[in-house]
């Protein structure tokens, strides 16, 4: 018989959504699952909708967040530690599966090749939908990953990857409500653990809007979340020696600058000095060839900023011109 796959479906106020993304983890080739629906204590049709999937699928559970949580991060846990599967991946509620066949052969590539995590294309669903592209070979080593990641293709943009239930646990995986980038913490720690292989189709559909918890994030709550990056190292000191992990977070801390500045937010240097201590680098220089890509990536950010605002200003002059005169 297949084994299990868990599918964990986090959810809070999205009923609409989640019937897309029932309906589409429902369709899957793949017949041995389990759908995991955690529920954060919602307040609208969520748990209607949920309870309508379960009385005609029994392999739809609805699961409710421990009281009081208010963290996506927990809610996602609390669907983990429920997973009986071998296999489980993440549903955001907001997303659904393209590939019907994605979690059957996931499982083929996985089993056979004696692998812990697949992970996979998708189409992100911006105004203009673009579906990315990693073009990685079929098995990665984990650790050359790890060691490039947010370089060049060696990145992952999706959460619905699929992974070994066993080998995530020894992660403890989603256990900080405040680390948002719960998901990527994990892929990196498994990364030293096992070799990663690639599905080169696009296997979900990325779903933006205004309530993204990545485009939701304050100044503030990147440093909480930078943490990541410190968390990844410190489980990976087996794999790599001091020295190479110590690099390795000043990498990963310049590009998640990058990715800071991208949303708009502007960074001084005590934001800066704020996130190096975060992550253990308070007394660690970037380096000159750091500092010149850090400071390309804020010139960038100030165009853009700069550009925005010439925009706005000249349609207001445009409006204001396009007003009556009276005469005058």
């Amino acid at each position: 018989m297949p084994p299990l796959v868990s599918i964990l479906i986090p959810t809070y106020n999205r009923s609409e959504m989640l019937r897309q993304a029932l309906g589409s983890a429902l369709m899957q080739s793949h017949r041995q699952i389990e759908v995991l629906v955690s529920d954060n204590h919602s307040t609208d049709g969520t748990p209607a909708v949920i309870d309508e999937f379960a009385r005609r699928d029994e392999r739809v559970r609805r699961l409710k967040s421990p009281p009081g949580n208010a963290s996506a991060m927990l809610n996602i846990r609390n669907a983990f530690l429920a997973a009986e599967g071998k296999f489980a991946v993440v549903l955001a509620d907001d997303d659904f599966f393209l590939d019907y066949r994605y979690l059957e052969e996931g499982v083929r590539i996985l089993e056979d090749r004696h692998l812990g995590l697949l992970i996979c294309d998708c189409v992100l669903g911006r105004p203009r939908r673009e579906v990315t592209s990693l073009r990685l070979g079929p098995v990665t080593s984990g650790r050359h990953f790890f060691l490039n990641y947010w370089r060049d293709t060696y990145s992952i943009p999706v959460i619905s990857n699929l992974f070994d239930v066993r080998l995530a646990r020894t992660c403890d995986p989603w256990s900080d409500p405040a680390i948002l980038y719960a998901d990527v913490e994990l892929w990196l720690k498994m990364m030293t653990l096992t070799d990663v292989a690639y599905y080169e189709y696009p296997a979900v559909y990325y779903r933006f809007h205004g309530q993204n918890i990545v485009s939701t994030m304050s100044l503030p709550m990147h440093k909480q979340n930078v943490r990541f990056i410190a968390n990844a190292a410190a489980f990976a000191s087996p794999a790599f020696d001091e020295r190479t992990l110590i690099e390795w977070k000043k990498d990963l801390l310049v590009e998640y600058c990058q990715l800071i500045l991208k949303e708009g937010k502007s960074l001084r240097m005590g934001d800066l000095r704020d996130l190096r201590a975060a992550i253990g680098l308070a007394r660690e220089g970037l380096g000159r060839r750091r500092w010149l890509r850090l400071l390309e990536y804020m010139r960038r950010h100030y165009v853009r900023t700069a550009a925005r605002g010439w925009r706005r200003a000249t349609s207001r002059m445009e409006l204001i011109d396009a007003q009556p005169t009276n005469g005058f």
